[in-house]
């Protein structure tokens, strides 16, 4: 689900790797990176999987509260940082790693809301596609409004109930 969900949200920034890494260690630096990611966004599904046991309403209720609180703004605004990367050796390696963990760590704190009503209700693949098209279009806006969002997550925790 994760890499289904995450996976185009971080295209730009594998992209980015790709122009800052060596040609010879190209393919590599985007696998740590790509690998650093998705290891976090399984631990926590794990956690989420373990933990969770709400309903689908409630948990879009929460996530449209989250959307508009100032934090979640902070968190979006930290997905499009970037970090310098060594060009060479096992500094670019470890620059790699370390640039998927802060990204899967931002996005993680921006997204997990979302991704928690998905781990509640992973039989839906129209909920899946929902939310991801939801995530992709927040994260590619320059100034989301996210009240907007917030009113789309009421919306369906409203027409989950019925």
């Amino acid at each position: 689900m994760a890499a289904a969900m995450m996976l185009p949200l971080v295209w730009g920034h594998a992209g980015l790797i790709a122009q800052r890494s060596l040609w010879h260690r190209r393919h590599r630096a985007i696998a740590l990176f790509v690998a650093t990611y998705l290891a976090l966004w399984f631990v926590y599904g794990l956690v989420a999987a373990m933990v969770l046991r709400w309903n689908v309403a409630v948990l879009l209720l929460v996530a449209a509260v989250w959307q508009v609180t100032p934090w979640k703004r902070l968190a979006l605004a930290a997905c499009h940082r970037t970090v310098p990367l060594a060009p060479v050796g096992w500094k670019a390696d470890r620059d790699c790693i370390r640039y998927g963990g802060k990204v899967a760590g931002n996005c993680l704190l921006s997204c997990w809301a979302l991704m928690l009503v998905c781990t509640a209700n992973h039989q839906s693949p129209w909920l899946m596609i929902a939310l991801t098209a939801f995530v992709v279009k927040e994260r590619t806006v320059v100034r989301p409004r996210q009240t907007r969002f917030a009113l789309a997550l009421l919306t369906g925790a409203v027409v989950s109930t019925l």
